[in-house]
């Protein structure tokens, strides 16, 4: 199963990533890329011929980070959050070497202006970011995720999300409104800047996430070991339930 192995390698680490904005917790984060591995491996036939391998497994992570049963669990979501920083971009500094200041436009010359923010503008606060990330709706913050995350279209997202077109542009919108409105560096900033702020935010936050949860030589193995204990689950389920009505039919 060399491609299911490639699948892991290529796609587990950034699938972490992005599960661990979704919920704001590295535990949380690193079960459910591990749980959605597993049932790919379970159903490899079907995700091998899938038009998108990654977006099935995506889904499914996503699906078991966002299902409210964790709310049960001794892990907390904001557990992990981190702490809100000061990092802020300063403007950048003149000088008055010739040296300097011809190499310093050169640079600009070749940067793309869509590669960092503006010199001069705050970069949000981690934390904050965070924290208004994960007060949205989970449907909100999903859809904002794929689009800022593999950077996914509307119709895209809607196909993901089992969505209408407007419905994924509407929480998109509404998503970014509420953002604006709770992080006053967003707010402050040129319209045109603000995806590029929010983009560095979160790249950053993401860093705060686990690598791969599984060694990649490890992962077919335990993926095997989580699918038996299922099987052997079900089964002590199942003779407990056979047990029960026996027991039930069976007079004093």
């Amino acid at each position: 199963m060399r491609a299911f192995d490639l699948l892991y390698a290529r796609s587990a680490e950034s699938l972490t990533r992005q599960t661990f904005l979704l919920c704001g917790d590295r535990r949380l984060a690193a079960r459910a890329v591990v749980h959605a591995f597993r049932l790919a491996w379970e159903r490899w036939p079907e995700v091998a011929v899938d038009r998108d391998p990654v977006g099935w497994v995506r889904a499914a992570a996503y699906e078991y980070a966002l299902s409210p049963w964790h709310r049960l669990h001794p892990a907390r979501v904001m557990r992990t959050a981190p702490r809100p920083s000061a990092r802020r971009r300063e403007p950048a500094r003149t000088t008055e070497r010739r040296g300097d200041t011809a190499k310093d436009g050169a640079a600009t010359a070749a940067a793309s202006p869509t590669d960092a923010p503006e010199a001069g503008l705050a970069v949000p606060d981690e934390g904050e970011v965070l924290r208004t990330l994960l007060s949205l709706p989970p449907s909100y913050r999903r859809c904002l995720l794929l689009h800022y995350g593999p950077g996914m279209g509307v119709t895209e997202i809607a196909a993901e999300v089992e969505s209408s077109s407007a419905a994924v542009h509407g929480r998109l919108k509404r998503a970014h409104v509420m953002l604006v409105e709770r992080v006053p560096e967003l707010a402050q900033a040129p319209v045109g800047e603000r995806r590029r702020l929010l983009t560095t935010a979160l790249e950053r936050i993401a860093e705060h996430a686990p690598g791969r949860p599984v060694p990649e030589e490890r992962v077919r193995e335990v993926c095997e070991r989580l699918t038996r204990r299922r099987v052997l689950g079900a089964v002590l389920l199942l003779l407990l339930l056979v047990g029960a009505v026996v027991a039930s039919l069976v007079p004093f």
